[in-house]
C-alpha cells in the first residue's frame, strides 16, 4: 500500500481510497441478487479467489500460482524464449488438438494446481453451507482467456464455469464496447468494480 500512495504521491495525487483487486472484481461479476459464486481472478503473478454470497466477500484466497507459471513450464518444457513461450501460450492455451497437445501438456500440471486450491475452497463453503453450496465460477485475468480453460475448469470442478462479463450489469455504449479486442471483457473487471463502488 505504501508503494503504491508514494507513487501517487510522486506524480502529484492524492488518494481518497484504497480496495483489493478482488473485492472490485467481486462486485462487478457477483451482484447481491446472484446465487453463491467463486470470483477466480487468473492473473500473471497470483490466482485470487473469492467466494461471494448475496453480494458479499464470505472467503478469499490467494496463491502464488498464475500466468507466468504457465509460461515458465511452457518454455522450460519446449524450450522456448519466455516471449515464444507467451505467445504460444495465448494461441494454443490448453486445446489438446493443437501443436500434438505439447502446450497442453505443458502448462495442464500448472492450471491443475490452481483447479486444486479452487477444488479445496468450494468443499470448505460446502462444509459450512451444505444447503446452499457455490453453483457457479466466474473466472477473470488474462489467463481465463486462454483457449479451452473455461471448459477444461468446468469438466474438472463439474459445475458451471463462465468468463466474466462485468458489462452485463451497465447501460452500454455500443461503440465503445465494438472497440474492445475479442475476449477482453473480463480484463475490466477491476476497473468496473471500481466506478460501481460510487454507484453501489
Amino acid at each position: 500500500i505504501e508503494k503504491h500512495l508514494r507513487v501517487l504521491e510522486n506524480a502529484g495525487l492524492r488518494a481518497v481510497s484504497l480496495e483489493t483487486e478482488i473485492i472490485a472484481i467481486a462486485r462487478s461479476v457477483a451482484p447481491p441478487d446472484s446465487t453463491p459464486t467463486l470470483v477466480v481472478d487468473l492473473g500473471a503473478r497470483a490466482t485470487d479467489m473469492a467466494i461471494v454470497d448475496s453480494g458479499q466477500i464470505v472467503f478469499t484466497r490467494s496463491i502464488g500460482t498464475a500466468g507466468e507459471a504457465l509460461t515458465r513450464a511452457l518454455a522450460s518444457q519446449l524450450k522456448l524464449e519466455p516471449a515464444q513461450a507467451e505467445e504460444y501460450k495465448k494461441a494454443y492455451g490448453v486445446d489438446p488438438a493443437q501443436l500434438e497437445g505439447k502446450v497442453k501438456g505443458a502448462i495442464g500440471p500448472i492450471i491443475d494446481v490452481v483447479v486444486k486450491e479452487m477444488e479445496k475452497a468450494l468443499e470448505f463453503y460446502r462444509s459450512k453451507h451444505a444447503e446452499n453450496p457455490v453453483k457457479r465460477v466466474v473466472l477473470t485475468g488474462g489467463t481465463a482467456g486462454l483457449p479451452e480453460v473455461v471448459s477444461l475448469i468446468a469438466q474438472k470442478l463439474g459445475i458451471e464455469v463462465q468468463l466474466a462479463d462485468p458489462f452485463a450489469r451497465l447501460e452500454k455504449e455500443q461503440e465503445i464496447i465494438a472497440k474492445l479486442p475479442e475476449g477482453a471483457a473480463p480484463l475490466y473487471a477491476i476497473a468496473i468494480g471500481l466506478a460501481l463502488k460510487e454507484v453501489s
